[in-house]
């Protein structure tokens, strides 16, 4: 009983783990470039200014973009 709460936090850990390499595997190839979603960006920036709030991006929101070679 002692042990209980470390072989839960192993176990959730393992489950955690499998769930996602499952997800990162496809069977479809990855196609498209990814690149600022400026929309997004101007949506969320314009918010910020109504409230008197700078936003200072570290990680700006991304977007995959179809190839135009396909």
């Amino acid at each position: 009983m002692k042990h209980l709460p470390c072989v839960c936090a192993v176990a959730a850990t393992a489950v955690l783990s499998l769930a996602g390499c499952a997800t990162a595997l496809s069977d479809k190839p990855v196609t498209g470039a990814i690149e600022d979603d400026l929309a997004r960006m101007a949506a969320i920036e314009r918010v910020a200014q109504t409230h008197g709030v700078k936003v200072m991006w570290l990680n700006a929101p991304r977007k995959r973009v179809r190839s135009s070679d396909g």
